[in-house]
């Protein structure tokens, strides 16, 4: 019996030294947290970015000026590219891909000259009483022509 009274105590002392380690390395490692962020204020974890600044090939004169924005009206019949009619939409009652908008837009993406990937950027102007139907092919179709950056008009900007 007296050396199983002998193993108990002493697996009490180092369960009860293990305790005490715990606590004094959590305790050590507050204080020095603690110490970073308050005795070192300037003290980063990670590497601070520089100020971004334009380059000097940007600022030249010869730079390419920006494409212009492509833009979509929607009427109650009719889908205007640019000004010219491509598709007709009246009596439309589901959403539905329209074939000559994604050809107009699909044209343009593909004719892109300038430097870098092709604008997928538009605007979209729209008449009070178009359909919501309408509305929705119109979107889907410029996602499925490859632009997927749909921007608003309102009646302001018109």
């Amino acid at each position: 019996m007296p050396s199983e009274l002998r193993a108990i105590r002493l697996a009490r002392t180092r369960r009860s030294r293990t305790g005490r380690l715990v606590v004094v390395v959590t305790v050590g490692v507050g204080i020095a947290t603690l110490a970073v962020i308050f005795v070192f204020p300037g003290f980063r974890f990670y590497a601070p970015t520089p100020p971004v600044t334009p380059s000097a090939s940007a600022l030249t004169l010869g730079a390419e000026p920006p494409a212009q924005p492509v833009v979509v009206r929607v009427r109650a019949g009719s889908v205007e590219l640019d000004g010219s009619v491509v598709d007709r939409t009246e009596g439309m009652d589901r959403v539905t891909r329209l074939d000559g908008l994604y050809d107009g837009l699909k044209t343009r993406r593909m004719g892109w000259r300038g430097s870098g990937e092709p604008p997928h950027t538009l605007i979209l102007s729209i008449d009070d009483d178009v359909p919501m139907v309408v509305v929705k092919s119109v979107v889907q179709t410029c996602a499925f022509a490859g632009f997927d950056d749909v921007q608003f008009a309102t009646a302001a900007d018109r």
